[in-house]
């Protein structure tokens, strides 16, 4: 009765332990004298060909923006006349700051005057500049979002960056007439 679970346990360990096999491969499978079913990739006297099927495991996953002015749409790519591209902090970059500041830096394609820039921190705008670069304070801790959107001076949204997701670290405060930040809302 063991035996479909010991087969399923030996074909995952040797799924996952080799590189070798491909989207659809052939596995051999033979019995020892003592009842143990070992797998190969190559046929021996008595196997049974098994015909595996394996996902492809490193298709990346897009997210969609949540924030104003993107709709949703896919954000590997910037949209708009022009391009930004948000340089700090990187994507999936960890921050460790006890005042919980953020310093968002980021590059445009555009050198049109006129032009600011919207920085928007978990769907949220946060902070208006005609800067490439500002500080934020006082973020909380976890994980957040972040998008930069480019407004001509018509009031027109000229591009988006993708959104970035980074994660702020902060020290744990248990005095509580010392917080080191307000309570979150």
């Amino acid at each position: 009765m063991m035996r479909p679970i010991t087969c399923t346990l030996l074909l995952g360990s040797l799924l996952s332990v080799t590189n070798t096999v491909a989207d659809a491969s052939t596995v051999y499978e033979t019995l020892s004298p003592d009842g143990v079913p070992p797998f190969s990739g190559q046929p021996g006297p008595g196997a049974v060909p098994e015909q595996i099927q394996t996902p492809n495991l490193m298709t990346p996953v897009q997210a969609e923006s949540t924030v104003p002015g993107n709709s949703g749409t896919n954000t590997s790519s910037p949209s708009g006349p022009v391009a930004i591209r948000i340089s700090r902090p990187v994507s999936q970059q960890s921050i460790w700051s006890g005042s919980g500041e953020v310093t968002i830096g980021f590059s445009t394609s555009s050198s049109q005057a006129g032009i600011r820039y919207q920085i928007f921190l978990d769907s949220q705008l946060a902070d208006t500049t005609d800067q490439t670069s500002v500080k934020l304070p006082n973020i909380y801790r976890g994980e957040h979002s972040l998008q930069v959107e480019a407004v001509g001076a018509d009031g027109q949204i000229l591009g988006t960056s993708p959104v970035i997701i980074f994660f702020m670290h902060r020290p744990i405060d248990h005095n509580p007439t010392t917080r080191l930040s307000p309570a979150r809302p």
